[in-house]
């Protein structure tokens, strides 16, 4: 309220006049006529009479219209305004600007016979809460759109005041992506429940501690559910606390590499076969470098110096080693400190108990150190002589070697294709055996040499060496020159071939000479058998007339004969029966010195029975036992095999011993070729499986002398008068085996028995 007295100076009138809202108290100025024709006013605080900003100053006394308040322009809109609230006794509101260009809201009602207007610059507020509500916006744009994720905690309480837990107030999408919870999680999960999710509760009262006591948080953790490393952050915010997330994964992941970056470095450092070291400079007080102290070692310089890490570093290279100040190295690496240039020198060191040449490498690092290489070069000199002796070998071998020596170089098309290729090396022998000049064979391609290179099987398997690095081994036809060449190559590199070759020419045309008549002998047995095979033929008939003529003449003259007569009609006889006999047995030969073309599966249990069954009469007149167990079934050629068993149990039932009953065994068992005794079988047969089959037999035996002369055609160990036979049986058993890649053997004791190993493949 405004005092009645405006002229009194009052407590209240002091507080009106500094209130920010411009206060003006207006009375009427009558006319003749009892109407309003002006206002006067009567009351003006300092804001109102600042936000006016009249010319005359202080306002009061002044009036609306004759001095144009509150200016000339709006003096007559404001006397209205006025003079509406006069009239009608109505409290009014409106807008209106000075001359100034300020904005207020003003509101005006009757007051003490006059007009109180109470006007407000509404512009400042409304500038602030547009600034208010711009900066809401601004924040809620960027919590929404940060990428560190934000949430702000309210504590829930019990009735006693107790934190029980904490629910969401207030968080962005970045919060839940980064916890991995979905939107209803963020929403409704409290605190503890989170926790529980990250597999962190025990952190939950550190954040009871940042509301109750004001602590913050800041730690580190990965989340599973997203896969996210994070940096958590936590403070306290009214009665609870706000919570920060940010994405440290990579930060993670990068200080994870540099580790293994560190620790491979530091392992190629002490893998390292050179001893290093790193040193800082020791300076005065004028920055002159003194000394140089130790702050790093490798194994290796722990190894050739002789000394630990607690021995070295943290020591000066004054105190370990004053020598190397006394040789110049430490002057050295000061330099290279000072200037920043590196250095590399050798140095013959002697002292401190070593004896070695040093290859040392200095190097500044950082702004006040040196990092130092070093080897003892004592071996590699060593070494270099023996290469630069080698070298010098080399050089000898390629000069005075008898075999060619050459280096070619591929030439590739635009798709990396090789297409051809020309020499670009090649020694004096290789240039003679070759047959070519020496500017055509190093200056044209391959192509251009040996016009049909290109499309040999020796171009193709070139290009195969260099794909694969497989060498190889070949003999070819230089047609140039007319030479056959023998071969080896091998790979260089991706695109060269070392060739080493020798002129076979002579020892080709003696081969080609010896193919030549090894296809004549062929031809020639050939034809010998052929004439065998006719010859046996045409002489069974002949055998055959004279044992039936020889026949007829004893029955016809049996009466006119004396013994002797008949004796030699019985030995006609004796002798074309044992003539027939050499002749099938040689029939049967020449059907087995071939290798059969047909080969079948074939059953030894049937075969053995078709032998026993067309034995069985001298089986049967000698009284034998014949025992067979499970035989296999092998493949071959089913005649032959079952000539093999005839010839064998023949055998046997052949060479009994007198009064004494046969008796024969058939048994079979797998072996490894590794388990075979002797050299049975070719070495690289050890670790094949066969089907050993042994025939036993309790006859007259043989001496084991003889085990292998018993294979021969026509050999005989007993007379013709003790036992028939041509001697051609087992010759035949041993070409059957043979024929089936297997082998055949005996073994013997005189009056005990023979055996017979068969060997036969699986």
């Amino acid at each position: 309220m405004i005092s009645n007295d405006l002229q009194t100076p009052s407590i209240e009138a002091s507080i009106l006049y500094q209130v920010p809202d411009a206060l003006i108290w207006v009375k009427p100025v009558l006319a003749s006529d009892a109407t309003v024709e002006d206002f006067e006013i009567g009351y003006a605080n300092k804001a109102a009479i600042e936000g006016v900003g009249h010319p005359k100053g202080d306002l009061k006394g002044l009036r609306i219209l004759r001095d144009g308040v509150p200016s000339e322009l709006n003096a007559p809109e404001n006397f209205r305004h006025f003079l509406d609230v006069y009239q009608t006794g109505e409290i009014k509101e409106f807008t209106f600007t000075t001359y100034t260009n300020r904005v207020y809201e003003t509101v005006r009602q009757p007051h003490n016979e006059g007009v109180l207007s109470v006007t407000r610059d509404r512009g400042a507020q409304r500038q602030a809460e547009h600034r208010e509500k711009a900066t809401r916006r601004t924040m809620e744009s960027i919590v929404k759109g940060s990428p560190t994720g934000i949430a702000v905690f309210d504590a829930v309480r019990s009735s006693e005041g107790t934190i029980l837990d904490f629910k969401v107030r207030v968080y962005n999408e970045q919060r839940n992506r980064l916890l991995g919870l979905t939107e209803e999680e963020g929403t409704t999960l409290q605190l503890s429940e989170i926790l529980e999710i990250l597999g962190s509760v025990t952190a939950f009262d550190q954040y009871v501690e940042v509301v109750e006591q004001g602590t913050s948080i800041q730690r580190e953790q990965y989340v599973e559910r997203s896969g996210k490393w994070l940096s958590i952050s936590a403070v306290k915010l009214d009665d609870g606390f706000l919570a920060m997330l940010g994405d440290i994964t990579e930060l993670k992941q990068s200080q994870h590499i540099l580790q293994q970056q560190t620790d491979y470095l530091n392992n190629i450092l002490n893998a390292s076969l050179s001893a290093v070291f790193t040193c800082e400079a020791v300076r005065d007080e004028a920055g002159t470098i003194v000394d140089l102290r130790y702050t790093q070692i490798n194994e290796m310089y722990k190894q050739m110096i002789g000394k630990t890490e607690e021995e070295v570093v943290g020591k000066t290279m004054r105190e370990l080693f004053p020598t190397a100040v006394t040789t110049g190295v430490f002057t050295t690496h000061c330099n290279v400190i000072k200037t920043g240039v590196p250095a590399r020198f050798d140095l013959r060191y002697q002292g401190e108990g070593l004896d070695a040449w040093f290859d040392i490498s200095s190097v500044k690092v950082g702004e006040n150190g040196v990092v130092v290489t070093f080897v003892d070069v004592l071996e590699q000199k060593i070494a270099a002589q023996k290469i630069e002796e080698q070298k010098r070998l080399l050089d000898k071998i390629l000069t005075s070697s008898s075999n060619g020596i050459s280096v070619s170089e591929v030439i590739r098309d635009e798709q990396g294709q090789v297409v051809d290729g020309r020499t670009i090396l090649a020694n004096d022998a290789a240039v003679q055996i070759a047959g070519i000049p020496r500017d055509i064979y190093l200056g044209k391609k391959a192509s251009e040499v040996e016009p049909g290179m290109l499309q040999s099987p020796y171009f193709q398997m070139c290009v195969h060496t260099l794909e694969t690095g497989e060498p190889f081994i070949t003999q070819y036809f230089l047609e140039v020159t007319g030479r056959w060449l023998e071969v080896s190559v091998s790979r260089m590199d991706r695109d060269h071939l070392i060739h080493i070759f020798t002129d076979v020419t002579p020892i080709q045309e003696a081969q080609l000479q010896k193919d030549r008549l090894v296809e004549e002998l062929r031809r020639s047995n050939q034809s010998l058998e052929e004439f065998a095979h006719v010859a046996s033929h045409d002489m069974k008939e002949p055998l055959r007339k004279i044992r039936t003529f020889a026949s007829r003449l004893k029955i016809k003259l049996a009466q006119g004969l004396d013994e002797k007569d008949t004796g030699l009609i019985d030995r006609i006889e004796t002798a074309a029966e044992r003539m027939q006999l050499l002749v099938d047995d040689l029939l049967e030969f020449s059907h087995v010195n071939e290798r059969p073309r047909d080969m079948d599966l074939i059953d030894l249990n049937e075969t053995a029975s078709k032998v026993l069954a067309d034995l069985d009469l001298p089986i049967e007149e000698k009284g034998a036992k014949v025992e067979v167990g499970a035989l296999p079934t092998v493949k071959g050629n089913g005649r032959q095999l079952q000539q093999l068993f005839y010839n064998l149990i023949s055998n046997a039932l052949k060479y009994s011993k007198p009064a004494t009953p046969p008796e024969l065994s058939i048994q079979c068992r797998t072996v490894i070729g590794s388990e075979v005794p002797g050299d049975r079988l070719p070495a690289d047969q050890g670790n094949k499986t066969f089907y050993l089959i042994e025939v036993r037999d309790n006859g007259i035996g043989f001496d084991q002398q003889y085990a292998e002369r018993i294979f021969r055609i026509f050999h005989r160990l007993h007379g013709k008068s003790e036992y028939s036979g041509t001697g051609v049986g087992l010759s035949i058993a041993k070409k059957v085996t043979e024929n089936h890649n297997g082998s055949i053997w005996a073994t013997s004791e005189m009056d005990v028995g023979s055996t017979f190993h068969i060997l036969l493949p699986v």
